[in-house]
């Protein structure tokens, strides 16, 4: 992430987007389900692959992959608004 000067901080703010777009990708090889958010930060789109964890007693988002939005992917979440 730090080559693209995206950080995990960032992430993590695209994750209080009240417009945030999220969806069920798939089941992983250990049964864990992968998601998908779509959110915006400072008005940039951004494209999240993550999992839930447990962090103490809290149910936390672990991200896989972050990344800008592609444009169809930036569509979907302008359409949403």
């Amino acid at each position: 992430m730090q080559d693209h000067d995206l950080t995990f901080e960032l992430a993590e703010e695209a994750f209080d987007d009240p417009y945030a777009l999220t969806n069920e990708d798939y089941l992983d090889e250990n049964g864990e389900m992968r998601y998908q958010t779509i959110a915006a930060v400072d008005g940039v789109v951004f494209m999240i692959a993550h999992v839930y964890r447990f962090v103490d007693v809290e149910e936390r988002p672990r991200v896989i992959s972050f990344r800008k939005a592609a444009n169809y992917e930036k569509k979907q979440y302008f359409r949403r608004r």
